[in-house]
């Protein structure tokens, strides 16, 4: 009588599926979009997802054979290969070895084993791993490689995630526009951008969806009622202010939304177990995906959302009990005028929320837009000498191409006193270690540095803030009254006269490509003989 078994709401089918055969049908469903991601990404996504494969599988079966002392192993029921590439398809391609391991053996030891293995864990440990890497190495996990590179891995080229630039957008970043988005299209097939394994196509998303709704693996409630309220809720968005939140379209096919509704929102074990509680579920993860993209610090809110609900689930399958036979129907009725008032209030509440928030966003909208201005100065006045003009109504922008989309390459902004020049800055990024940095960079008339200022960057915190600094004068790598038109800025190590910033190289030559690509501007702008600038060929 020790032995206690865990019943769930009646009325109960029997049928011959069992646990494996559901997670060898989930595993096929993922197959189309493992093919994609080795299409894309190539040596990249071969190494993350044996890796992360192989380290579940491991700690699954070493933490259940010597640590909780079970004598049958539960490797070969497939969960363990579903967590591992589950927890890949949310990493970029080029995330180390050992931060993946990591990863696994959080999602794994943390997550599932923890409590009891399969069937025990109220979180979905896959989901719980790259949040938990999310939060421990920040810089890594938000440096996406672009599409494409085959046989690069730890130095392949970043690009910008299209939910990315949706949050610059959104924030006003200067430069940005929903405009540098790829198309529906591209996003559908993932040929444009960057992003983690298994969120760059949403074709080969819903191919797995397709076979999992045919072999009755899953049913339609969880997906469609996340997909339709994020639709919902992003096409208000939208209308209110389509210069500043994408098309509902793009919210769809962006990020992590897909890959989240169709196999890890539908996990058995963490999700409600009645088609209520399943539509109600879904609409939360929805709303909730929707408020943290737009008003959230991270541009993806999937994993957040999907986790909080994950800890709502008891609570929903103990509301949202179904009929057990015989009961009276009265209860039932109850039930159904009670769910009804509930979606009625929540939808409510929403969409008084969003109207607030809207009007919130306009509101102080000039009062946003005034204090980045004269941040803006503040940095202006810093990079160049004293000056009368208004060098932001004065500047120039100076327009590239990526993957078939306009780009801001540089800004310019001539300094001038009592009419003549005395200075230009110019606006210039690079990508360092953990993403794209942003300069701003003061020249005089002759070409010679005057300072600059690190407007943003995605470095970890000691690497930004160093090099905020490290590079100005009075410290040990100044480039002060440099001229990268008479010689290219490199550190040290690779034949230059710069001291790199101390263990972080990488950083540093980024910082330095960024100064040597705002000369390159500087020197175009200044063609027409203003300057006695001279030129160098990069």
């Amino acid at each position: 009588m020790e032995n206690k078994l865990n019943i769930s709401f009646s009325p109960h089918i029997h049928s011959g599926d069992s646990v494996r055969k559901n997670m060898y049908g989930v595993l096929i469903a993922l197959v189309p979009a493992l093919i994609v991601s080795l299409l894309y990404f190539g040596l990249g996504a071969l190494i993350v997802t044996a890796t992360s494969v192989l380290a579940c599988v491991f700690f699954e079966w070493a933490i259940g054979k010597f640590i909780m002392k079970k004598t049958a192993t539960t490797i070969c029921d497939g969960s363990a290969v579903i967590t591992g590439i589950l927890l890949a398809f949310n990493l970029p391609s080029n995330l180390p070895v050992w931060i993946i391991i990591i990863g696994a053996l959080f999602a794994i030891g943390v997550c599932k084993m923890s409590f009891g293995g399969l069937g025990n864990n109220p979180f979905n440990p896959a989901l719980a791993g790259r949040v938990f890497l999310l939060l421990s190495f920040p810089a890594q996990m938000t440096t996406f490689p672009e599409v494409g590179q085959l046989i690069s891995y730890m130095d392949a080229e970043t690009a910008a995630t299209p939910l990315a630039i949706m949050k610059k957008v959104i924030h006003g970043v200067p430069g940005t526009s929903l405009g540098q988005l790829p198309d529906a299209f591209s996003l559908f097939i993932g040929s444009k951008g960057g992003g983690s394994l298994g969120e760059v196509s949403a074709a080969a998303l819903l191919i797995g969806l397709l076979f999992m709704l045919w072999r009755k693996i899953i049913t339609w409630h969880i997906p469609a009622s996340i997909l339709t309220t994020v639709f919902i809720f992003t096409g208000i968005m939208h209308i209110a202010n389509p210069e500043i939140y994408a098309s509902p379209v793009i919210h769809l096919l962006s990020g992590g939304l897909i890959l989240g509704a169709v196999f890890m929102a539908t996990d058995y074990v963490t999700s409600p177990m009645s088609r209520n509680g399943m539509l109600i579920y879904g609409v939360c993860i929805g709303l909730l995906t929707v408020i943290i993209r737009l008003f959230g610090t991270y541009p993806e809110g999937m994993s957040f959302a999907i986790l909080i609900m994950n800890a709502f689930t008891p609570l929903i399958n103990i509301y949202c009990k179904p009929q057990t036979f015989g009961e009276k129907g009265k209860k039932m009725k109850k039930l159904k005028s009670s769910l009804k008032n509930m979606l009625l209030v929540l939808v409510g509440i929403t969409v008084i929320s969003i109207g607030l928030l809207t009007y919130a966003n306009r509101l102080t909208k000039a009062s946003i837009d005034e204090a980045k201005m004269k941040t803006l100065n503040d940095a202006l006045k810093e990079v160049v000498p004293s000056f009368t003009n208004n060098p932001v109504k004065e500047c120039d922008t100076i327009f590239g191409e990526k993957n078939g989309k306009k780009t801001v390459d540089f800004i310019i902004y001539p300094a001038k006193n009592n009419n003549r020049l005395v200075g230009t800055a110019i606006e210039a990024t690079s990508s360092g270690f953990g993403g794209e940095l942003k300069l701003l960079v003061g020249f005089d008339t002759e070409g010679n540095i005057y300072n600059y200022t690190l407007l943003s960057h995605s470095e970890t915190l000691g690497l930004g803030s160093r090099a905020s600094y490290w590079f100005k004068e009075g410290h040990k790598g100044s480039i002060k009254g440099m001229n990268p038109g008479k010689k290219t800025l490199k550190v040290n190590k690779d034949g230059g006269d710069v001291d790199a910033i101390t263990a972080s190289t990488v950083t540093s030559r980024a910082f330095l490509n960024a100064v040597n690509k705002a000369y390159s501007a500087y020197y175009k702008g200044n063609a027409d003989g203003t300057t006695s600038a001279t030129q160098q060929a990069y």
